[in-house]
């Protein structure tokens, strides 16, 4: 940002393109997963007893298995953030911390206003996203070492416009193929 501002006092961010064209990981993650809701009421009593057999698997195979069946017991809310959050399993935080750290832990997760009515599809997670991951911390970034430089930042993808249109798409033309940004590289 430094050498632009030499040359220019305006500059355009592309910031909020992966939030409104779909350009993370985890919104595929999620997509993919859900082919497995129609067993939902199995993952829960599947989780619950693999964690009771298995509290310190050594086997990676297995490890990767049980993360599986933990990640499907998960509600919509926790898969979004088991996909976007590093975290640790329960077997894992046993072999990490002693009986003491234990006795307060809870694998509790704190859920915001807006999540607790439920992230049922990709939308709401990119809304999400929108609210919380790009205001809280990507627009804050530029807008700090913008401001450090002198430069005044556009942000064209988040015009509000731009995104109702797109928020009112049809999952299959902005999600076609697991392509990330699909619309996007079609206009370039």
């Amino acid at each position: 940002m430094e050498a632009a501002s030499k040359h220019v006092k305006v500059a355009l961010s592309g910031d909020g393109g992966d939030e409104v064209f779909a350009g993370y990981t985890w919104y595929f993650d999620y997509l993919k997963n859900t082919k497995y809701n129609f067993l939902s009421f199995l993952w829960k009593p599947l989780n619950y007893l693999t964690s009771r057999l298995f509290t310190n698997p050594k086997n990676k195979l297995l490890k990767r298995f049980l993360r599986k069946i933990g990640y499907l017991a998960l509600n919509e809310f926790d898969r979004y953030k088991y996909l976007t959050t590093p975290r640790f399993e329960d077997f894992e935080i046993k072999e990490l911390f002693n009986k003491k750290v234990l006795k307060n832990y809870t694998n509790k997760n704190l859920i915001t206003d807006h999540a607790k009515s439920g992230l049922k599809n990709i939308k709401d997670l990119q809304l999400f996203d929108m609210f919380t991951f790009l205001v809280d911390s990507i627009l804050v970034k530029v807008d700090r070492a913008s401001m450090a430089n002198s430069l005044e930042v556009r942000v064209p993808l988040l015009d509000c416009y731009l995104i109702e249109y797109v928020m009112r798409l049809k999952n299959n033309i902005i999600f076609k193929n697991y392509e990330k940004k699909h619309i996007l590289k079609q206009i370039a």
